[in-house]
C-alpha cells in the first residue's frame, strides 16, 4: 500500500514550553509511516530551538530573530509562511497536517484523515477550558459578512459522528493537500479586525468555494489556557 508524504508542522516558541515535551513524545508516536516532522520555532532567543534541534526525528528551524520586533499576528504569519515553502519545495510532500503544538489527536489520525480524501478537512477541537468549539458560522447580514463561534450546545451537537462542512475551525488541526496549498496565501491584514492568519486562510477557502470539511468521529484535546494566552498578546502587542 502507498503510503505519500505528510509533513506535520506548525509554529511553537517557549511560550509552550509547559506541554512541550509531552507533544514531542505523543506526535513521535503517530503510526502513520511516510511522516516529517517540523517545527518552526520563532522565540526571541534560540535556546528552545537548540532543545528541539536535538530530538531525533524532528526538523526544526529557528526564525526567532528575523521575527522579534513583529506583533503575534505578523510572527505567525512568517512562520507559517515558512512552513508552507518547506512542504512544497523542501519535502515535496502529497500534504500538510498543521497541528499546533498544544493539540493531541489519535495517533493514527493521519491514516483515517487521508483515506477521507478530501482538499482540506480538520479535526474539532475546544478553545480556552472547554468553552467552546473553535469552530465558527458565516452570516451575512445586509452585505456584511459576520463570523461568531457556534454556541456550546450547538457544538456538541455537531459532533454526531459524519463529516460537516464548516466555514472555519482554526488550523490547530488541519490537513491541506499541497495541490491546494500552493496557491494559498499566508498573511494576516493589520486592520482594526485583529485576525489571525488562520482566518484569511478560511476566508480565502471561502472565496474560492474549496470546502473546509470538519470529521466530527474525532476530537482533539486542546492543552492551551486564556491565561497563557492573553499573556502572549500582552507581551506582543496583537
Amino acid at each position: 500500500m502507498k503510503f505519500p508524504l505528510v509533513v506535520l508542522a506548525c509554529p511553537t516558541s517557549d511560550h509552550k514550553k509547559y506541554c512541550q515535551d509531552e507533544w514531542i513524545n505523543w506526535i513521535k508516536g503517530f503510526t502513520y509511516p511516510n511522516l516529517k516532522i517540523l517545527i518552526v520555532e520563532n522565540s526571541a532567543t534560540p535556546d528552545n530551538a537548540n532543545l528541539l534541534k536535538n530530538i531525533d526525528g524532528i526538523d526544526c528551524v529557528y526564525v526567532g530573530d528575523k521575527v522579534n520586533d513583529f506583533n503575534i499576528r505578523k510572527k505567525i504569519a512568517y512562520s507559517t509562511q515558512v512552513i508552507k515553502d518547506m512542504v512544497l519545495n523542501k519535502y515535496k510532500a502529497h500534504a500538510w497536517l498543521s497541528l499546533e503544538s498544544d493539540i493531541f489527536i489519535p495517533q493514527n489520525s493521519i491514516e483515517y484523515l487521508m483515506f477521507l480524501n478530501k482538499r482540506v478537512v480538520c479535526i474539532p477541537y475546544f478553545h480556552f477550558d472547554d468553552v467552546h468549539l473553535l469552530h465558527m458560522e458565516l452570516h451575512i447580514i445586509g452585505g456584511v459578512t459576520f463570523v461568531d463561534y457556534v454556541p456550546l450546545m450547538k457544538s456538541f451537537a455537531l459532533c454526531e459522528g459524519n463529516l460537516k462542512k464548516v466555514y472555519q475551525n482554526g488550523i490547530g488541526c488541519m490537513l491541506i493537500k499541497s495541490k491546494i496549498l500552493k496557491n494559498l496565501p499566508i498573511h494576516y491584514e493589520d486592520t482594526g479586525f485583529k485576525a489571525f492568519p488562520d482566518y484569511f486562510i478560511h476566508l480565502y477557502f471561502f472565496r474560492k468555494k474549496i470546502p473546509v470539511l470538519l470529521d466530527t468521529s474525532i476530537y482533539a484535546i486542546h492543552k492551551n489556557n486564556s491565561v497563557n494566552w492573553r499573556q502572549i498578546e500582552s507581551d506582543f502587542d496583537v
